[in-house]
């Protein structure tokens, strides 16, 4: 099944509720060589941890490939957006957010320019394996020299196949983002089917979750 057919059916089981507890521990990194940064959210959906961002002084820039869910954003928030295409490409903007319909491989340096920092929650591990060192490298092409992503990475005992989200085995990260300058873990913590009901009605034993600070 399709991104676009899951919002239509309202199967976005991934969105969270409320704030990304790990970005707010570590919102910092985003902020290192600006108090205003240019903050990329790729796959962003309606992600409420964009309006927690502008609301840091983040400029918030969200690559969205479905239509729908941009849509849904600003519904939400009761805005009304700006829409002007810029280098083909259809940008929604409100105040100092835009968001981006676009497939993430075309929203190149060219067309969206680059950024200070990158916050990946949920388009690493959305994409299947073939299509991961292609997204690393392009997350690196669309940092400005010095540029920092925080990634959250997911893992479990299922196949690195089975998804999406699809598991990030040890070891992937720091191969994947071999070409950064500094690739370093900072936080794991594990949770079992016993402290998490979501993972007991995912028929999950267990799930890890990774911090990553990559600077470009």
């Amino acid at each position: 099944m399709d991104w676009k057919t899951r919002w239509e059916q309202g199967m976005t089981g991934w969105h969270n509720q409320k704030v990304n507890k790990n970005l707010q521990t570590h919102a910092s990194i985003l902020f290192k060589n600006t108090e205003s940064p240019r903050v990329l959210i790729p796959l962003c959906g309606k992600s409420l941890d964009i309006n927690w961002l502008e609301a840091q002084s983040a400029k918030v820039v969200g690559i969205e490939l479905v239509q729908k869910a941009i849509e849904a954003f600003y519904q939400e928030q009761g805005s009304t957006p700006h829409i002007e295409v810029i280098n083909i490409l259809p940008h929604h903007s409100v105040g100092s957010t835009t968001l981006i319909c676009a497939d993430i491989f075309d929203a190149t340096p060219t067309r969206i320019g680059q950024f200070d920092a990158i916050y990946d929650r949920a388009a690493l591990v959305a994409l299947p394996l073939e299509k991961r060192e292609e997204y690393a490298d392009h997350s690196l092409s669309l940092l400005k020299s010095g540029g920092t992503i925080l990634l959250i990475t997911y893992n479990t005992h299922r196949p690195e196949t089975m998804g999406p989200p699809f598991p990030i085995k040890d070891g992937v990260i720091p191969a994947l983002y071999k070409n950064a300058s500094e690739c370093i873990l900072l936080e794991e913590s594990t949770q079992t089917k016993e402290d998490s009901p979501r993972l007991a009605k995912r028929n999950l034993e267990w799930s890890k979750t990774a911090i990553w600070k990559i600077v470009k």
